[in-house]
């Protein structure tokens, strides 16, 4: 059923999607080189280096927050001692009014449980990280593949879908699938450029008041 053809049909749903964001930008770039092997080429060259870039600058930030984290972990740990501290000095002095009275479980649950970090293979992990980028690679490849087929060929496949839902009324069927097309074109076009701009906006207002990873916190604002 469904669960053996999802290899296929993701990557391909997701493609049909790119193609009706890149439309737009294709037919431009179309009228002005003459050519739509040339336009398709050039509107995926563009995509490849934009994902790209964003792709290596969040790779690069993520490994930078990695390499703070020891940081953060011990500004955490001497938090929670001081919190300790505090509490069990509160304590103290509720028992000092209360003449010597205990009060059970008050920082039981402040107490900082003893933990033992499990036994990792790291042959099991290495194969696990690169069986998931062999998967993202192929999934990512196999998209822009349906993509640019999509592209190239997107007035023959407008015409088999106009003559397979609506043979008996082809001109008024034809309208409605450019219609339908170009607003769902443009809603994503101008879906994808509100993202961008709210997450550039989100990096650069970051960056300026001095927050790390600034690039990271605004792509994950772009995509979530």
């Amino acid at each position: 059923g469904l669960r053996y053809s999802e290899p296929v049909l993701a990557p391909l749903l997701v493609a049909a999607l790119i193609s009706f964001a890149l439309s737009p930008l294709v037919s431009a770039i179309e009228r002005i080189s003459g050519t739509r092997f040339l336009a398709v080429g050039a509107a995926s060259i563009l995509v490849v280096l934009i994902v790209g870039g964003g792709s290596w600058l969040v790779a690069v930030q993520v490994g930078e927050l990695s390499e703070q984290l020891p940081a953060y972990t011990e500004n955490v740990r001497v938090r929670i001692e001081s919190s300790e501290a505090w509490v069990e000095g509160f304590e103290r002095q509720l028992r000092r009014l209360l003449r010597g009275r205990s009060i059970p479980g008050l920082t039981d649950g402040l107490r900082r449980p003893e933990l033992s970090a499990p036994a990792v293979d790291p042959l099991t992990v290495a194969s696990t990280l690169l069986l998931s980028a062999v998967h993202q690679i192929v999934f990512i490849g196999t998209i822009m593949v349906f993509a640019v087929f999509i592209l190239v060929g997107r007035e023959d496949i407008r015409n088999r879908w106009i003559q397979f839902i609506g043979r008996y009324d082809i001109p008024r069927t034809t309208k409605l699938v450019d219609e339908a097309g170009s607003r769902i074109s443009h809603y994503l076009l101008a879906q994808l450029l509100a993202n961008g701009i709210f997450g550039l906006s989100l990096s650069a207002a970051l960056w300026a008041i001095g927050i790390p990873q600034a690039f990271l916190w605004g792509a994950l604002a772009l995509v979530l």
